[in-house]
């Protein structure tokens, strides 16, 4: 109900709308608190950019919401009864202005997780931030703290069940079989049709997070449909069909969410792994080149970088796929780029650049246990003439990649 209920207040008065409409920015405000603010502004009461128009239209959805508010109240507090606090404005600006440059990535990660760390010091008491913090941790990969973030939110909070789900999709990265069962924790309390719109929207990613597609979609479509004018509904839904590997999907769904809300970094990325998929590289480059071109954050960047150096031809690109490689690992330390340079110049017959990479790759993981690490170091060994060098590393394939056992002996073999 608190995700509903911030939905049909305007973030000027901080009260219920009685007559919405959507401003340029594509936000939703009363229309009396929107036309007083344009009299002496022409920059966006929740991002401060400017506005490209001052006219606006009615939000017939957000009317629909106000006037059905009391039966959804209803019926969402029979198992729930909470008190809904509004967060406070100043928070609200601060908190908006953030997510706009965490969906973006108009930041480095490093940047927004100091930005929430300065909310949390001023708005101890709201723990929508501390969740929201560690949202962005697990986006970018720093599964330990945001694990610390979800376990400071108290069982008694209104927020312990997003925490809950959060949880379920962190532990779930090891344990899918724990985190289905956290998820089946909260939902033997509460159905679906009970929990809050902001509940439903980490419930449907941690359910999709776990390889429960059906299920999956089924929450992420009832999102939509109770919160048509929320941007993170549609996020869901592209990132359902990203994960899903329904490559149609992702650029019918991509293309519907980027004509709406113009641009968001993951669904730009996804669009043009799609269309790297369907080998169209024109598209595919010009998503990759937006992202890298909009994006501060570098490990998003390098990301990119790799993705465009893999549509790229050995023979007729060789320079390019090079640089695209060397650029993904400079933004952030990428072991895979490494690994394929190394393959690169193999290839090529590069000997010496080709060990360079393998050894800045062995530098980077185990290399006495790292299979990868020695499928190349064989063939590179084998093509200078290293016979014992090659015969070594495939025994030591034989012993730990069993399913190619098979060619490691040939290989042996011809060796010997």
């Amino acid at each position: 109900m608190s995700e509903l209920l911030q939905h049909i207040l305007c973030p000027m008065s901080c009260e219920k709308i009685e007559y919405p409409i959507i401003a340029s920015d594509g936000f939703t405000y009363e229309e009396s608190f929107f036309e007083s603010w344009i009299t002496t502004s022409t920059r966006s009461p929740m991002i401060g950019t400017t506005l490209s128009s001052t006219n606006f239209v009615k939000n017939k959805s957000i009317a629909y919401f106000t006037n059905c508010y009391d039966y959804y109240a209803a019926s969402y507090s029979k198992h729930k009864p909470k008190v809904i606090n509004p967060l406070p404005t100043t928070l609200k600006h601060k908190l908006g202005k953030l997510m706009v440059d965490y969906f973006q990535l108009a930041q480095p990660l490093s940047i927004i997780y100091s930005s929430f760390e300065s909310l949390q010091k001023e708005f101890p008491e709201e723990e929508i931030v501390t969740l929201e913090y560690a949202n962005t941790m697990r986006f970018g990969c720093v599964k330990k703290k945001a694990l610390e973030l979800i376990e400071e939110v108290k069982s008694e909070s209104s927020l312990f069940v997003i925490a809950k789900y959060m949880k379920a999709r962190l532990i779930g990265l090891k344990n899918p079989l724990h985190g289905k069962g956290l998820i089946e924790e909260v939902q033997r309390v509460y159905s679906i049709a009970d929990h809050t719109l902001l509940e439903i929207r980490y419930l449907a990613s941690a359910v999709l997070f776990l390889k429960n597609k059906l299920e999956g979609l089924k929450v992420i479509n009832a999102y939509v449909e109770l919160c048509p004018n929320d941007m993170r509904a549609f996020l869901n839904q592209v990132y359902a069909f990203h994960y899903s590997k329904n490559t149609e999907k992702v650029l019918e769904y991509g293309k519907k969410f980027l004509e709406r809300y113009k641009y968001d970094a993951c669904v730009s990325f996804y669009m043009a792994k799609a269309y790297a998929v369907l080998k169209n590289k024109v598209e595919a480059h010009k998503y990759f080149d937006m992202v890298i071109d909009k994006s501060k954050d570098p490990m998003f960047s390098s990301e990119c970088y790799y993705g465009k150096a893999m549509l790229r031809d050995e023979e007729t690109e060789f320079n390019e796929k090079v640089s695209e490689l060397i650029k993904a690992n400079e933004l952030f330390p990428k072991i895979i780029a490494d690994l394929a340079l190394a393959n690169l110049y193999k290839d090529k017959r590069q000997y010496t650049e080709a060990n360079k990479w393998l050894e800045i790759y062995g530098s980077r993981v185990n290399k006495e246990t790292d299979i990868s690490y020695y499928r190349v170091k064989a063939g590179i060994k084998e093509a200078m003439g290293d016979r014992q060098e090659a015969i070594r590393c495939y025994t030591f394939l034989i012993e730990n990649d069993g399913a190619y056992a098979g060619y490691y002996n040939m290989k042996i073999n011809e060796l010997q």
